[in-house]
């Protein structure tokens, strides 16, 4: 978890929250739930909404200068569960395959940008 936690370190009550999150997660996503987004685009949108309530970021997608390191930062300072899994640990090729973050969010969103639009 990021805030109080070292980095790499989860402690045993934090590892079961977080696998708890992630099931939740991955139910929400496999019934195609709106109150899920993932990749970068749609969890920015996310954070600039306010409706991020659990983030999930892969520490290959914080890297210097990503935007997900201010958004988990942000976030978990707003009070959101947020969890940076590094890199070795199993869930982590799980949010490598919703590009490298993933949240459930408060309410769907009301929109998503569009960044394929011209």
């Amino acid at each position: 978890m990021y805030g109080g936690q070292q980095p790499g370190f989860v402690g045993n009550q934090d590892a079961a929250k977080m696998s708890e999150d992630w099931r939740r997660f991955a139910d929400l996503a496999f019934r195609r739930d709106a109150q899920v987004a993932f990749g970068p685009e749609e969890i920015e949108e996310a954070h600039e909404q306010m409706q991020i309530e659990v983030l999930f970021v892969g520490a290959g997608a914080m890297a210097l200068g990503s935007p997900l390191s201010d958004v988990a930062k942000q976030a978990s300072s707003e009070g959101n569960r947020c969890h940076i899994i590094m890199d070795g640990r199993p869930l982590h090729a799980e949010v490598a395959r919703f590009g490298g973050a993933a949240a459930i969010l408060k309410k769907p969103l009301e929109c998503v940008r569009s960044y394929d639009a011209k």
